[in-house]
């Protein structure tokens, strides 16, 4: 709707998710939305993209924990899904063997002309953000930060596993 007033849609309990499948998410507001997969307490909330789903120009921010052996907030693509024009962040963990939020890429899905900043974790035994592309999912054209980490914390990290490629995506790696 044109003149949609901005909103935040956040995971309301651990482990709670939800699934973005057919066309994705398409904004004709103007107005920037937001969507939070958030660690409240313990453990990671979700969101998950489907079949040829497009996360559209969104903002997803993917909350790391602040308890101890907790996991951060998660968005994850399957298939053909594509992250599009879309904003994200992968918040590293707050406590001591706490694990950063993340942002999974699997089968043939893509980054797009995304922008994605992955921080590092803000205390010793921390572990930063992540972002990992898996099977033949592709970082296309998108635009990557992985920041380093503070207090002892560690950095955000990349990965690219299996026969995924980076594409022309454009990596800035800064800090530890």
């Amino acid at each position: 709707q044109a003149d949609a007033s901005m909103f935040s849609i956040t995971s309301p309990t651990s482990f709670a998710g939800f699934l973005i499948n057919g066309v994705g998410v398409t904004n004709d507001s103007g107005v920037q939305q937001t969507f939070v997969a958030d660690a409240p307490g313990r453990d990671q909330g979700d969101i998950s993209f489907a079949g040829p789903a497009t996360a559209g120009n969104a903002t997803y921010v993917n909350n790391g924990p602040s308890v101890g052996g907790s996991f951060g907030g998660g968005t994850s693509f399957f298939n053909t899904s594509t992250a599009a024009s879309a904003t994200f962040v992968a918040d590293g963990g707050h406590a001591n063997d706490a694990a950063g939020g993340g942002i999974l890429f699997f089968d043939s899905s893509t980054a797009g002309s995304a922008s994605f900043t992955i921080d590092g974790g803000t205390v010793s035994g921390s572990t930063g953000g992540h972002l990992e592309f898996v099977h033949t999912s592709t970082a296309d054209h998108a635009t990557i930060t992985a920041n380093g980490g503070t207090n002892g914390g560690g950095g955000g990290t990349i990965f690219f596993l299996d026969g995924s490629l980076g594409g022309r995506a454009k990596i800035t790696l800064s800090g530890n």
